[in-house]
């Protein structure tokens, strides 16, 4: 009797086990299929409208800007600027590629105005920036470079080259100046330039600091992190924890900004501080070369709405809610912070304005563009680009010399040997 009772029990457990293990097989297999399938969905064309990856912010570089915001690398965006596949390089202080000569890695950001080629014997005017310099977000001939080149008339020929690279901070732009700019003998440059405060705000690091200073480069150092940008760029589906762990940590930084006004108030005057000492080094620089220079923070939609914001919206709450979607239709704009930015532009303006040294090459360009001609916090669209483009011309046209030939650049600054 005792051992029927065994034998019955003993062929129930197995049963019990089998069908565990049919039912977690087929679990596993399902969950198999279904990632499998929602993988395929991730990568083919039809998943483009509205997935979430277009969102993804991912891959920040300390130096020369956010050179892919993307895991994964949308439009070549890493073959067209460096030339090299995302694949051949380990990002940031883990990086293994040989860089011998930074200028001519540098050269692919010049950007010529449209229908013009390369032109030694004209007056060369170089704009330094970041994104907004570029103007990568309009047709070629819409930017304010291209509209520059149409406006500028003098005896001599003059040309008009973008050196802006998108995401740079002024300590980029200083490193750009002085290896790839200079080396090229402008004629002039226009310091064009801004994105220090609101990267900071939303990356919660300055301009030039370590790898390790922020939230988001100290992770390079955390072995679950590698683990999971080693993932993201194998499959999509873990781009999505990716890109959520990303968001986390800029929601976080944000948190933290607002929770802690000591720091906050440390961090501005941080900002203010580091901005200033750049530029004051390239127009330093440019000085002692003989070479002018317009000094032209780029214009801050968050600053003049704290300008005008009141007033537009009572006196048009519909071009006012009109104005803040657009500014706030970037992915990373919720994680701004936008009082930081007023507050760190304020007071940059105020000292550059009673600086002995950088009032003489200041324009202040901030009510250039209307509010309406933001695309985002940073960008204009092509009606904000030709009234970029008037500022600009009239501030150059002061500072262009009534008589010019290549004769008198290589006498100022002679050929490099």
């Amino acid at each position: 009797m005792q051992s029927n009772l065994t034998a019955r029990l003993a062929r129930r457990l197995r049963r019990a086990v089998q069908q565990t293990l049919i039912i977690g097989g087929i679990v596993l297999v399902s969950s198999v299929v279904v990632l499998v399938g929602f993988e395929w969905w991730l990568r083919s064309d039809a998943s483009r409208m509205g997935r979430p990856l277009e969102l993804a912010q991912a891959d920040f570089y300390p130096y020369f800007g956010i050179a892919n915001l993307f895991p994964l690398n949308p439009y070549g965006v890493l073959e067209r600027e460096y030339g090299y596949h995302k694949g051949d390089v380990l990002y940031q202080h883990r990086k293994t590629e040989q860089i011998d000569f930074s200028g001519d890695r540098f050269q692919r950001i010049f950007q010529l105005p449209s229908d013009q080629i390369a032109n030694a014997s004209a007056f060369r005017i170089f704009v330094v920036g970041s994104s907004v310099a570029h103007a990568g977000n309009v047709p070629l001939p819409e930017t304010y470079f291209s509209k520059l080149q149409r406006s500028l008339q003098a005896p001599y020929p003059i040309q008009v080259i973008a050196a802006g690279r998108g995401g740079s901070a002024s300590t980029d732009e200083l490193v750009l100046l002085t290896l790839s700019v200079l080396p090229n003998r402008p004629d002039l440059v226009v310091i064009l330039n801004g994105a220090d405060f609101a990267l900071s705000s939303i990356l919660g690091v300055r301009p030039g600091d370590p790898f390790n200073a922020s939230m988001l480069y100290s992770k390079h150092y955390d072995l679950f992190y590698n683990a999971m940008r080693w993932l993201a760029d194998r499959f999509r589906i873990a781009q999505l924890l990716y890109q959520h762990m990303i968001y986390h940590d800029l929601a976080a930084n944000l948190e933290f900004l607002r929770a802690n006004d000591e720091y906050r108030a440390a961090r501005v005057e941080s900002l203010v501080s580091v901005y200033l000492h750049n530029v004051r080094a390239m127009i330093e620089i440019c000085n002692g070369m003989s070479i002018p220079v317009v000094l032209a923070p780029q214009p801050s939609p968050d600053l003049l709405l704290k300008r005008h914001g009141e007033q537009i919206r009572n006196a048009d709450a519909a071009r006012f809610t009109r104005i803040t979607k657009r500014i706030d239709s970037l992915a990373t704009s919720p994680y701004r912070s936008p009082s930081l930015v007023v507050a760190g532009y304020e007071r940059m303006l105020a000292r550059i304005a009673n600086s002995p040294r950088l009032a003489p090459h200041f324009v202040d360009i901030q009510e250039a563009v209307d509010l309406d001609h933001f695309v985002d916090f940073v960008h204009m669209d092509a009606a904000g680009q030709t009234q970029l483009a008037d500022v600009l011309t009239g501030a150059i046209r002061q500072r262009l010399p009534a008589h010019w030939t290549p004769a008198d650049r290589d006498k100022r600054n002679p050929q490099w040997p």
